[in-house]
């Protein structure tokens, strides 16, 4: 157990080199060595822990995500959430923008992705307490607003942040107020109404 807790510490000390030598240059340009010397490790460390770069940027992301989702757990609405995901993307931009750059563009939005369906799937989760919606339904709308939100934010960081992230909420809530649970109780209204009518054909 104590080699284990050895061995992510670490993984997240060369992580956390990655992520300062991503702020200065191109991932591209960064090489093992450049963080052997950064961490005061050896290159087989390094390989002990991962299998190269690209492993190593994978690792990194997939930690972030679930510091994010850490963050946003006790979000009771889905905008809280949400911010803290423009939040992290705007305290860490050099990093995103040189990841997004480079082949690390679909890990990154892997990690937008996950964190943002796990809290709008939370939100969906808790009206569907209330509200009898179909679940396929309460599924592709969990996705479609995921799908919208990503792209929004990825396009944000890329056009330099126009606006603050608590302003881009402000948007958002603008654009979506309402419309997820609209949607899913138009879903519910059709289930009981597909429901009644396979009943009256039952007893007919």
């Amino acid at each position: 157990m104590k080699n284990e807790k050895i061995s992510y510490l670490t993984k997240e000390r060369i992580a956390s080199s990655l992520k300062g030598l991503m702020k200065k240059k191109a991932f591209d340009k960064i090489t093992v060595k450049d963080i052997s010397d950064d961490c005061d490790i050896s290159r087989s460390a390094f390989y002990y822990h991962f299998e190269d770069m690209y492993d190593l940027m994978k690792w990194t992301f997939e930690s972030e995500a679930l510091e994010l989702l850490k963050a946003s757990e006790n979000s009771i609405d889905w905008d809280d959430g949400i911010l803290s995901i423009f939040r992290y993307v705007h305290d860490n931009r050099k990093i995103c923008l040189c990841a997004y750059n480079s082949i690390g563009k679909d890990l990154l939005k892997k990690m937008l992705y996950d964190g943002t369906s796990a809290i709008m799937m939370a939100f969906i989760n808790n009206i569907l307490q209330d509200v009898p919606a179909d679940k396929e339904h309460a599924d592709f709308i969990g996705k479609f607003y995921t799908e919208a939100l990503v792209n929004c934010l990825v396009t944000w960081m890329l056009e330099g942040e126009p606006y603050a992230p608590e302003e881009m909420i402000k948007l958002l809530e603008i654009a979506m107020h309402g419309n997820i649970m609209a949607a899913l109780q138009r879903s519910a209204e059709k289930n009981l109404g597909t429901n009644s009518i396979s009943a009256r054909r039952s007893t007919s």
